[in-house]
């Protein structure tokens, strides 16, 4: 296979990037970190899906951050329209975990503390009890900031996601009891709102009650 000389081909610009790339399959990983650095990055690539329409050219564009994904094709996007298809990558169901281990107990563990995400299924090495215990030994173990990580990336004033975070790991389910443990003064829907937007929690209404359940 002939490799082709990027170098003196590709210009600063994305417009000339793309041209050259013109009808092929063009992969751009974690997309809302372009966003971020420069939110133009939008517009130009509205202008750059426009002119290559009638191409063969494929643009996949992938991100972690569930809602500047969300952002870069609503409505109020430069981008909205444009999209042919969409895909979110579930997290694995507890059925697909019961080929991985030996004991429907051990899958429970498991599944308890990473849940469906491949990335913390690959963390673990039963038995879960002593893989956890020797973890939380480990002064560079990935559990510590893993929590302040997933919410920098999508927030940037962290303090009352955490501590509605750990309102709801301590058992407080409804919003009274999140909002008492809390101690915010106003509303604290739009953070809920927020945090099950990006998936980390649920909001639930058991058929019994009127109440509003949140878990993580």
């Amino acid at each position: 296979m002939q490799r082709r000389n990027f170098q003196s081909y590709v210009k600063e610009d994305w417009e000339s990037i793309f041209h050259f790339l013109k009808d092929k399959v063009i992969i751009i990983d974690e997309f809302p970190y372009m966003i971020k650095e420069d939110e133009t990055v939008l517009s130009t690539f509205q202008k750059i899906a426009d002119e290559m329409k009638y191409t063969k050219t494929k643009i996949i564009l992938i991100g972690s951050s569930i809602s500047l994904m969300e952002d870069a094709i609503s409505y109020k996007s430069p981008l909205y329209g444009r999209r042919t298809a969409s895909l979110e990558l579930k997290e694995l169901k507890f059925k697909h975990l019961r080929g991985l281990y030996l004991n429907l107990e051990e899958a429970i563990r498991i599944y308890g503390f990473a849940g469906g995400v491949p990335f913390y299924l690959l963390k673990v090495k039963p038995p879960f009890y002593s893989w956890i215990n020797e973890e939380l030994k480990r002064p560079d173990t990935f559990i510590k900031d893993e929590v302040e990580f997933l919410l920098r990336y999508e927030f940037t004033e962290i303090g009352t996601y955490k501590e509605i975070l750990l309102a709801i790991s301590m058992g407080k389910n409804t919003l009274g009891e999140i909002k008492d443990f809390v101690k915010i003064k106003g509303d604290i829907s739009s953070y809920l709102k927020k945090l099950k937007r990006i998936r980390l929690i649920d909001r639930l209404q058991r058929k019994e009650e009127r109440k509003i359940h949140y878990q993580g």
